[in-house]
């Protein structure tokens, strides 16, 4: 409303119009967008900002082609505009071009706070300055959630295939159990940095150790299960799950996102969902938080059992619901980390993807690049 008001004192504002391009395109209200930002290059042609958002336009709807025209404008007018890097690297990943997408992968490097910093006194190389990694300590830490750092976990041991580095592992104390358990290589909290009692070379975010898969040549991905839950409470579950009835239970997870755009985005009304389930089965809330007055008005509207224990909370315990997903016959879930629990664990899963999901799940296929049992 007040974009518009804007407009009405001065619509030749070239800002203005790529402001309400912008808001316009978070609404999903593409065609509308685009009239603005077109506009706004007829007022200023050399503006890098409209190309970039422009090319997030395009490549929201779909558009790859157009998306990577209009990014390739943006950086030739400034070429040293990391986030357009970025994002034309993921335009490249939709494309399946995974020469290039490991080109401009590394931009979001240099990002201002794009990556966690590694909170540690020592001194540590950049992996970027390392040609040969055989032999070397390679420290990998953590740069973005939970539920990346349980994907990108699952690349580990092809690095180490590949480069014959020597890895030390750092990660969240929540995923500490299950990685241990799963995982040949050092693994410790990433808060206890200071404390290691060896030395290592260098450092390297996880999120880089997609850029040494050849996924153009290499046939280990997608991949089976890799993660492993406890057992005595994976059994402590089933016993659990099959106490409530002889139906197959389902898990379902219907939110995510950290922010309000990636939530609206994502996520899906409950009732909306449960209209489309079938009542043959059980359904366990896989879903963290408050969800107790969404699962009632659900079970109230549709008919269907949806089941949930509020004490599971992977805030808290990631092994009880790693556990309690391994005890499921399949999952339903949004994009949230909750669908990389699941396809760590080699469960048979259904992803409820936004029409332009995240770079690593698949566009021109049903089936995930990475997740074996994810459809």
């Amino acid at each position: 409303e007040y974009y518009k008001r804007a407009l009405k004192i001065n619509y030749n504002s070239p800002y203005t119009h790529i402001n309400m391009g912008t808001l316009l395109t978070d609404l999903n209200q593409l065609e509308l967008a685009e009239k603005h930002l077109k506009y706004a290059y007829q007022l200023d042609s050399s503006n890098s900002t409209i190309h970039r958002n422009l090319g997030c336009l395009y490549e929201f709807s779909g558009n790859f082609k157009n998306a990577e025209n209009e990014f390739k404008k943006c950086l030739r007018i400034d070429p040293n505009n990391f986030e357009v890097q970025k994002a034309l690297s993921f335009n490249f990943f939709y494309k399946r071009d995974f020469v290039n997408f490991r080109k401009l992968y590394k931009s979001r490097l240099k990002i201002p706070g794009e990556i966690k910093s590694i909170k540690t006194s020592k001194l540590i190389k950049d992996h970027n300055d390392l040609n040969d990694f055989k032999d070397k300590n390679i420290l990998i830490y953590p740069e973005q959630g939970i539920g990346d750092e349980v994907f990108f976990s699952g690349l580990v041991e092809k690095f180490i295939s590949k480069t014959r580095a020597k890895i030390i592992f750092l990660t969240n104390n929540r995923l500490l159990p299950i990685f241990r358990r799963s995982f040949k290589f050092k693994i410790y909290d990433v808060l206890d940095v200071d404390n290691l009692k060896f030395d290592f070379d260098y450092s390297m975010p996880m999120g880089s150790l997609i850029e040494f898969i050849e996924f153009e040549k290499d046939s280990h991905y997608p991949q089976s299960q890799y993660l492993y839950p406890d057992k005595k409470l994976v059994s402590q579950w089933k016993n659990i799950l099959n106490s409530l009835s002889k139906k197959p239970k389902i898990g379902i997870s219907w939110k995510g996102g950290s922010d309000t755009k990636q939530k609206i985005k994502r996520s899906i009304n409950l009732n909306e969902l449960a209209t489309h389930l079938p009542k043959e089965y059980d359904y366990i809330s896989l879903q963290y938080g408050d969800c107790e007055d969404e699962i009632n008005e659900a079970e109230k509207n549709t008919g269907i059992n949806i089941f949930y224990w509020d004490d599971v909370n992977p805030l808290k315990s990631i092994d009880q619901q790693f556990a309690q997903i391994a005890a499921l016959d399949a999952v339903i879930s949004i994009q949230n980390s909750t669908l990389h629990f699941a396809g760590s664990l080699g469960k048979q899963t259904i992803a409820l993807l936004p029409f332009m999901p995240d770079f690593r799940w698949s566009l021109k296929t049903k089936k995930s690049m990475f997740y074996k049992s994810i459809n």
